[in-house]
């Protein structure tokens, strides 16, 4: 047990267990199996360090109020960031997760937590999965070239997805058995699947002000929604001689895709606007249960983290400037 302390300069490898106020700094820390392990620590910063070439690269394991801010996490042959075991409250934030063998930055079991400002590209799995975005934040980060999804969750709600830039990504967002979260000002471009893909038990999932831009489905329209199985005589009682109802497959559950006023942008979407204020004549269908009512004819502008270079290391800082995106809100903020 440590707290309010600096991990040396020449370490080569830093585990965490029932620690607070720790700082880790600076460092180059390469061919372990965590770069970095957090067990049980609180309150304590991952800043400006060189991860790369581990088993994972950060690992937190019912470890809250944590800072993972200006590191190159890359190379390293599971996951770039890993979250497990009802770690929340942490902060992800500038930092560059690269060409990982598994997801760039991974959650299981761990709910409000805030990744933003990240550029997150050419991981083998998927550049930000949550398992449960419950109360989760995922606010303009630069996700690029990822072999999975862009960004996929699932099982929970109230969890936000706004301001990122999702390019050419196995598809676009993923979500999976997850309800009454929020997706906006996304622009979602490129993508080699469905621009968004929603399955499973999901509903009343709020999505508009994004831009569907030239994602390429193996069917049909940029954005899927899976169809489900119900069996309405499951549970009603029949004589023997009976047959019970036979199951239906329906169209997946309703979900808001507009504000009430103004939509989303669909590239592929052909509409007229005989009014001129932007917004097409004729609502943009995705299925029965599904539809944008007032799909926009031109994309949002929406800034968001651009194509930087690789960024430079100083010895114990890393200097980084990035743009914010418009409607940014500042979530966390630490000395």
């Amino acid at each position: 047990k440590q707290h309010d302390r600096t991990v040396p300069s020449d370490a080569g490898w830093v585990a965490l267990k029932n620690c607070s106020g720790i700082t880790v700094q600076g460092l180059s820390l390469e061919h372990n199996a965590d770069g970095v392990l957090l067990c049980y620590t609180t309150d304590s910063t991952i800043s400006g360090n060189v991860i790369a070439n581990n088993l994972n690269g950060i690992e937190l394991a019912g470890s809250s109020n944590n800072v993972i801010s200006d590191n190159q996490i890359r190379n390293n042959k599971g996951y770039g960031i890993r979250l497990d075991y009802h770690s929340e409250c942490n902060i992800i934030s500038r930092n560059e997760v690269i060409a990982n063998t598994n997801d760039g930055i991974y959650s299981e079991t761990s709910t409000n937590n805030t990744v933003t400002e990240n550029r997150v590209m050419e991981n083998n799995g998927n550049g930000v999965f949550f398992k449960d975005i419950k109360d989760s934040n995922i606010i303009g980060n630069n996700i690029t070239l990822n072999k999975g999804c862009g960004i996929g969750f699932g099982y929970g709600p109230n969890g936000t997805i706004s301001g990122n830039y999702i390019s050419k990504n196995g598809k676009g967002i993923w979500i999976s058995n997850a309800f009454e979260n929020t997706i906006t000002l996304n622009t979602i471009v490129e993508n080699d699947g469905w621009g968004i893909e929603l399955e499973g038990a999901q509903k009343n999932n709020v999505i508009h002000h994004n831009n569907f831009i030239n994602n390429s489905p193996t069917e049909g329209l940029q954005v899927r929604i899976a169809g489900v199985w119900i069996y309405p005589g499951l549970h009603k009682p029949h004589l023997p001689s009976q047959e019970p109802e036979p199951p239906q497959f329906v169209a997946g559950a309703a979900n808001v895709w507009d504000d009430g006023r103004e939509g989303n942008y669909w590239s592929d979407y052909n509409s007229r606007d005989n009014a001129g204020d932007g917004i097409g004549d004729t609502p943009y269908i995705i299925n029965e249960n599904n539809q944008d009512n007032y799909p926009l004819t031109e994309s949002v502008e929406i800034e968001v983290i651009p194509e930087f270079p690789s960024w430079i290391i100083l010895p114990l800082l890393l200097v980084a400037t990035l743009v914010a995106i418009i409607y940014k809100r500042r979530l966390f903020s630490a000395d």
